[in-house]
């Protein structure tokens, strides 16, 4: 005979056991559930109970999850009062790796850099009196210069990085920056002015030749050097040769002024400089500086003129501009121009030519001035970077050509090589004056000093991609994020 209630609790005891699963101190006792909580422990056990292999699939002998909640539910008095298996979790999908890079910079431009590499092996040359090699640089077919090259790139470039520095940094912030570099021009100014005194003086006094002192005004020093040093670091006193850095310093320092005009109206920032020009030529503004009357030599209130016509150019670089379209007329133009410029500067060398064109030219187109900066030269300079600017494109293939490296290494150090440019022109002249101005000889010095000053851009240039700003960027950091 049946105890009474006896069938009901089997009943009870294999529905508490259906959804039993293992402890979770891993020990293989059941735990009871109530008959409430069977379904809702199966699903719990899904996400907590066996890892998945790296495959993503249960390991051998599970049960799927997924197979097993597809099947009908039995009934409780079927279910065997043995733990449930728990299933594995679907495989987590592999954290997605963003990495975080910089902007790219956009490429540098190797015109800027040739040109004013050229320009510095110009000013050398230019600067050896006693060489007729020298009639073969850019200055002997034209009005404008060297120089005229150099501070129109010194504009551009210097409108190019602080410019950048304006938008993203603030004023005070690139403020900073020019006077660091105006410090440095500086500290570069007084060390040549050092060097060349010494160099100067030294072979003056070893080969008895007094006549340097006088041609390179060193003899001022030799009479005062108190006095003169005490000029020379007011800028006031500068034996010959050294007035470019002078006369850039002063363009530098009145940089963020130009860059906060140029920002707010760039035609005011034209009409400005023309007007300071203009009174240059017409009034003789100039800065006083060695002797009473006397001027710099490089006045920077006329060479201003070509600085922020440098600053414009840039200003414009990524936009049309319709005063920097092409016009085949004004090609033209520019080619008579200058056809007729060389004509007239051969002409200085050649008394048939110049007994032609002086008597046609000589009321309207003299003097040429350089101190002042002179229409002529400022029409010229135009003329050859209208032209060039045109032909000559940023992936001009002879910019890659071997031959022409040293000369864009040597723009890109314009610095350096430029004050090495000077203590080596007074070298090379003064070695043409001992031994001889034979054309052996005079190509041996010149191609020595460009030698010279390409070895050191070389050497700079290695030095630069080994420290700070030339070396390697470290790897960009990496922001892992998962996604479930």
């Amino acid at each position: 005979m049946s105890v009474p209630g006896r069938g009901t609790s089997r009943a009870k005891a294999a529905t508490s056991l259906e959804c039993a699963h293992h402890n979770p101190g891993g020990t293989g006792q059941l735990r009871r559930l109530p008959p409430a909580e069977t379904c809702m422990a199966l699903a719990s056990t899904a996400g907590a109970g066996i890892p998945a292999t790296a495959s993503g699939h249960a390991p051998q002998g599970t049960p799927d999850t997924a197979s097993a909640a597809a099947q009908p539910a039995a009934s409780p008095a079927a279910t065997p009062a043995s733990p449930v298996a728990t299933a594995a979790p679907p495989a987590e999908k592999p954290p997605v790796s963003v990495v975080a890079t910089p902007p790219a910079k956009p490429p540098r431009d190797l015109r800027l850099d040739f040109f004013r590499g050229l320009a510095l092996w110009f000013i050398f040359i230019d600067h050896i009196p006693s060489s007729s090699i020298a009639q073969l640089t850019f200055r002997n077919f034209g009005f404008s210069d060297a120089t005229e090259i150099f501070v129109f790139i010194s504009g551009y470039t210097a409108a190019l990085v602080y410019g950048s520095s304006l938008q993203k940094r603030g004023f005070l912030f690139m403020e900073m920056q020019v006077l660091k570099r105006c410090w440095q021009l500086y500290a570069a100014h007084i060390l040549l002015f050092i060097f060349f005194i010494a160099e100067i003086s030294w072979v003056a006094v070893r080969y008895g030749n007094a006549s340097f002192l006088e041609e390179l005004n060193v003899q001022a020093f030799m009479d005062s050097p108190l006095e003169s040093v005490l000029d020379a670091l007011i800028l006031r006193y500068r034996p010959v040769n050294l007035d470019v850095l002078p006369m850039y310093m002063a363009l530098l320092f009145a940089l963020p002024l130009m860059l906060v005009i140029a920002r707010m109206s760039r035609p005011l920032l034209l009409a400005v400089s023309l007007f300071i020009w203009w009174g240059v030529q017409h009034y003789h503004w100039a800065w006083p500086v060695y002797e009473s009357g006397d001027v710099w030599f490089f006045n920077p209130m006329g060479w201003q003129l070509m600085f922020v016509i440098g600053i414009l150019c840039c200003s414009v670089r990524n936009q049309t501009s319709r005063w920097l379209q092409w016009r085949p007329w004004l090609a033209w133009i520019c080619v008579i121009y200058l056809v007729l410029a060389a004509i007239i500067a051969i002409g200085w060398r050649v008394p048939a030519i110049d007994e032609v064109t002086k008597p046609l030219v000589g009321d309207w187109l003299y003097p040429i001035d350089k101190n002042n900066l002179g229409p002529a030269r400022v029409l010229h300079f135009l003329a050859v970077a209208y032209l060039v600017a045109h032909y000559t494109r940023v992936d001009a293939a002879f910019l890659r050509w071997p031959l022409i490296q040293p000369i864009i290494r040597c723009g890109q150090h314009s610095l350096h090589i430029f004050c090495l440019g000077i203590a080596l022109s007074f070298v090379a002249h003064f070695l043409l004056m001992e031994f001889g101005r034979s054309p052996v000889i005079q190509w041996l010095v010149i191609l020595g000093g460009v030698a010279a000053m390409s070895g050191l851009a070389y050497l700079l240039h290695w030095y630069k991609t080994r420290t700070g700003s030339g070396a390697k960027p470290p790897a960009a950091k990496t922001a892992t994020t998962t996604r479930h």
